[in-house]
C-alpha cells in the first residue's frame, strides 16, 4: 500500500519530467517532422535519442515505431514497382522476390 508521501514524491517528479520537457505530439507525424526525421536519419543512422532531439516533437519510442512502419512503407512500394529498399538493419538493399537486382 502506498504511503501519501511516496504518491507525492511520484507526482512530484512526474510534473518536474514534464516542465522539462517540450510538448510532445501524441499522434500523426507532420510533413515536417517527417523532413526531420529523415534528416536526422541521413546524419546520424538511427541513433533514436538523437533523432527525437532533432525532431523536438517526438519521444524515443515514438521515433523507433515511425522507423519500423517507415521502413514497411519503403519495402511495400518496391514491392510494387521492384525498385530496391534499404534494410536498416543490415545496411542492405532489398530486391523483392520476383525482381532482379
Amino acid at each position: 500500500m502506498q504511503t501519501r508521501q511516496t504518491r507525492q514524491t511520484r507526482q512530484r517528479a512526474k510534473q518536474a519530467a514534464q516542465a522539462v520537457q517540450p510538448e510532445r505530439s501524441q499522434r500523426h507525424w507532420t510533413p515536417e517532422e517527417h523532413q526531420r526525421f529523415l534528416e536526422a536519419v541521413q546524419r546520424w543512422g538511427y541513433d533514436f535519442k538523437r533523432i527525437a532531439e532533432h525532431v523536438g516533437t517526438k519521444t524515443i519510442k515514438q521515433v523507433y515505431t515511425h522507423k519500423q512502419k517507415h521502413l514497411l512503407r519503403e519495402r511495400r512500394l518496391a514491392d510494387d514497382s521492384c525498385e530496391p529498399a534499404i534494410d536498416w538493419h543490415t545496411v542492405q538493399l532489398y530486391f523483392p522476390n520476383d525482381c532482379e537486382p
